[in-house]
């Protein structure tokens, strides 16, 4: 039991906090994750089929493209959504503008002392921020697309702006979040992230924009470091 705990990364590392995970709504559980801990011989059958069912449970909001987290679009069904959207303004010429997020002092939070919970809460808090400011209307393009995007510390909006407005959202939730702090493991955390705007050219390569958006801010946040 102990070895096969040890494969598992972020998800439940025993059956007690995949009880608290599951009750809570809090930290990455991947039903794959849980299946292995189905495995384990120590286990009851009626526990077994239990566990398989949470994995089932799991897998089947995974497919309906809920990053399980935040709430937001997972990354498949935010990327079918950009497609989507990218789709409509080459068709009416209507203006989408990206923002593409890297949530700042996430290694920091998961090394306070809460092991991932940490990074959580600070994934959580953004998050959050994330759905108050760009206020995503389901199921629809209307104000914004907002997702988790490729790693766990990357967020993804898409915006019926021009560049100049888009910024101006972002610069809002910049002045939102320099009010916050959150507590873990009683450090105070501010939450912050460091963001790279672009308004998509319909004449141009989705991928490439989306590349060269990732350069610019790669680029912003090594200069966040260096000035520190």
């Amino acid at each position: 039991m102990a070895e096969l705990e040890q494969n598992l990364s972020n998800g439940p590392n025993n059956f007690a906090e995949l009880k608290e995970m599951l009750e809570s709504g809090a930290g990455e559980i991947a039903a794959d994750d849980i299946r292995r801990l189905a495995e384990a011989e120590e286990i009851t059958d009626n526990l077994k089929a239990l566990v398989r069912f949470a994995a089932d449970l799991i897998e089947e909001r995974d497919e309906w493209g809920v990053d399980t987290l935040t709430g937001l679009m997972a990354e498949s069904r935010l990327n079918r959504a950009l497609e989507g959207a990218f789709a409509w303004s080459e068709k009416t010429g209507e203006v989408i503008s990206i923002v593409l997020y890297d949530l700042d002092k996430l290694k920091a939070a998961n090394s306070a002392g809460e092991g991932h919970k940490g990074g959580d809460k600070l994934i959580q808090a953004f998050a959050q921020n994330l759905s108050d400011v760009y206020n995503p209307q389901e199921g629809e393009f209307r104000t914004g697309i907002i997702g988790r995007w490729r790693r766990g510390d990357e967020f993804l909006v898409a915006v019926k702006e021009n560049k100049e407005a888009a910024s101006g959202l972002d610069q809002k939730l910049q002045a939102r979040l320099k009010e916050q702090k959150i507590k873990i493991n009683g450090q105070d955390f501010r939450v912050s992230a460091t963001g790279s705007v672009c308004q998509l050219k319909a004449d141009q390569n989705l991928e490439e924009q989306l590349a060269e958006t990732s350069r610019k801010l790669l680029a912003k946040k090594d200069a966040k470091r260096k000035r520190k």
